[in-house]
């Protein structure tokens, strides 16, 4: 009998143990912004590693262009076709997408732009390498895109006398 309320005492400290340490990661990860990574490729598996190991951003989908990568899974997070995210936005409760793809041209950013707007989701992209080797900048430090940076061209300056002669 002594050894039956020894076995059970155990038992129940082990389960106590691991109800406790899921309550807190649960809680811990509640705290956490939504995110959807758009690119599988290095830059992406990287980028998610180190959300992994950070407590800024909880990546809950990642996007890609190319059909084999689509339904395969990286470290747990599944991979989806781009013209799943607005459904994926509503399922995951997602607050931004974060642009994964260094090398991405300007046109293809741009037409990410115009999926997101309607959707009311910012797109946020990685620093530059040079920034992040120099220590300037780090992998979280993440920077908003706005459509400046797609452009191709310095922005042009409304000219006022024009304007109000059309307006």
């Amino acid at each position: 009998t002594i050894l039956a309320v020894i076995g059970l005492t155990t038992a129940f400290m082990a389960a106590g143990r691991l109800v406790l340490r899921e309550v807190f990661y649960l809680l811990r990860k509640a705290d956490k912004p939504n995110v959807i990574l758009y690119g599988a490729g290095d830059a992406g598996r990287q980028l998610l590693t180190s959300f992994a190991q950070s407590a800024s951003h909880r990546v809950v989908a990642m996007l890609d262009d190319a059909p084999e990568l689509q339904g395969t899974e990286v470290h747990g997070v599944r991979i989806y076709p781009p013209l799943a995210l607005a459904s994926l936005k509503e399922r995951f409760q997602v607050q931004a997408v974060i642009l994964a793809a260094p090398s991405m041209p300007r046109e293809r950013k741009n037409q990410i732009l115009q999926q997101l707007e309607p959707l009311g989701l910012p797109l946020k992209s990685l620093p530059s390498v040079s920034d992040i080797l120099s220590g300037r900048k780090s992998v979280s430090d993440l920077q908003q895109v706005s459509i400046e940076d797609v452009l191709g061209r310095d922005p042009v300056t409304p000219n006022l006398e024009l304007m109000r002669k059309k307006v």
